[in-house]
């Protein structure tokens, strides 16, 4: 499930007409996946990830006529915390860069949610870093850090 509203691209399009698809370069997207909605038990994240892209183009750019234009993941992230292991952390965070890498997804860039956690104090929204709140890398850090020697 696509988290917002699948129908906003379409009305906005048919709000600004041709000449606003015309001045689009790029569609971006904030992808969050199994933070809101957790994944099933035994998901596969690559999976959910690619899923989560292709399913965004397919119900909410095709409609407005712009599923042509590049995707640019302009925040993502998945929280640690009690009951959010920091090695699921890195998993997603692999799983998302990697299906942003696959050429059919159409992602132009991408973009991490956050370099440090913002609190220590378990909530929710406190821990998307890649580092803790004293800049103790996570394991996420070293995954994107190898990611980015990989592809940059």
């Amino acid at each position: 499930m696509l988290f917002g509203d699948p129908g906003y691209d379409a009305r906005l399009v048919s709000t600004g007409g041709q000449e606003l698809r015309d001045a689009l370069d790029d569609i971006g997207l904030d992808a969050f996946p199994g933070v809101f909605f957790p994944l099933p038990p035994g998901a596969d994240p690559l999976g959910a990830c690619a899923w989560l892209l292709a399913e965004h183009r397919r119900a909410a750019l095709a409609p407005a006529g712009l599923d042509h234009l590049p995707l640019h993941v302009t925040e993502h992230g998945w929280p640690t915390g009690p009951e959010r292991g920091e090695g699921r952390q890195a998993d997603v965070l692999r799983a998302m860069i990697t299906a942003a890498l696959d050429p059919a997804a159409g992602v132009a860039s991408y973009s991490h949610f956050s370099l440090r956690d913002a609190t220590a104090d378990g909530s929710l929204f406190g821990g998307f870093g890649l580092t803790d709140v004293g800049y103790a890398p996570k394991p996420a850090f070293t995954a994107y850090a190898e990611l980015v020697r990989a592809h940059a």
